[in-house]
């Protein structure tokens, strides 16, 4: 049955116009992506003060009201409360400089 042209042909077309639509529908996002290293730094900011109440280092409350400052943009509010506190940042941020450890030769 999927010899006869008149089977065939619509069958294909289908497939195309579904796998063109389909690209161009997931290309779409891509032209109003607006993340910036600001907003991802952000980001993660909120989520480790959001991590820090789940995990309960720091209360609700708390942790809403420094949720707050940082979507203010206030860039310093959770270093400050740490530093204030004496807590320490379990999840550290890689500034780009990655350094492999080479395993020594010692034979």
């Amino acid at each position: 049955m999927l010899y006869n042209a008149n089977v065939i042909i619509p069958i294909l077309r289908m497939y195309c116009v579904l796998g063109i639509s389909s690209g161009v529908l997931g290309a779409v996002p891509m032209f109003f992506w607006d993340m910036t290293e600001k907003k991802h730094r952000e980001i993660m900011e909120v989520l480790k003060v959001r991590a820090s109440v789940q995990d309960g280092v720091i209360e609700g409350e708390t942790g809403k009201e420094l949720e707050n400052r940082l979507l203010a943009g206030e860039e310093s509010a959770w270093r400050d409360y740490m530093e204030e506190h004496g807590i320490e940042d379990s999840v550290k941020t890689n500034s780009g400089d990655v350094t492999e450890e080479t395993p020594s030769a010692e034979a």
